[in-house]
């Protein structure tokens, strides 16, 4: 691996002269052809009393990727507190420099949504965001 970057986007950051830029919170645009391996995590909230399935799947240049989604499962809120899960995975993606991966997801549920949780006290724990997306450049194009 020649170079990770991990961030929670938009941003633009260059890591061992590759420039990788978030545009959108969900879109990475490439400055360098190669096999990227792209991660997230999404942190998902349920507030309803039913259990919702989210899709998660990746976009190249605005077109769906073939076979591409991961389904998850959002638990129902249980007592009082809130339903919740953490979609995690990586992607392995060829692209060439300009091209833009996207991060989708959809929900059958309104009360499903990505939240960032403040920072908290009583014991102090750092905040949690909603997404955190990491690019790695695996290869050059064989």
């Amino acid at each position: 691996v020649t170079g990770v970057q991990t961030c929670a986007l938009p941003i633009s950051q260059t890591v061992s002269s590759r420039t990788i830029t978030g545009d959108l919170p969900s879109m990475i645009t490439f400055d360098t052809d190669g096999v990227y391996n792209v991660q997230f995590s999404l942190q998902f909230t349920n507030t309803d009393s039913h259990a919702y399935d989210v899709d998660v799947w990746f976009k190249q240049n605005d077109v769906t990727i073939d076979d591409s989604n991961s389904q998850f499962t959002v638990p129902s809120t249980h007592g009082t507190a809130d339903g919740h899960l953490i979609a995690a995975l990586n992607y392995f993606c060829s692209v060439s420099a300009g091209d833009v991966i996207e991060i989708v997801w959809h929900t059958e549920s309104s009360t499903v949504y990505l939240e960032a949780i403040p920072e908290r006290t009583a014991p102090l724990r750092p905040a949690t965001p909603s997404s955190i997306a990491t690019v790695s450049f695996v290869s050059a194009i064989p």
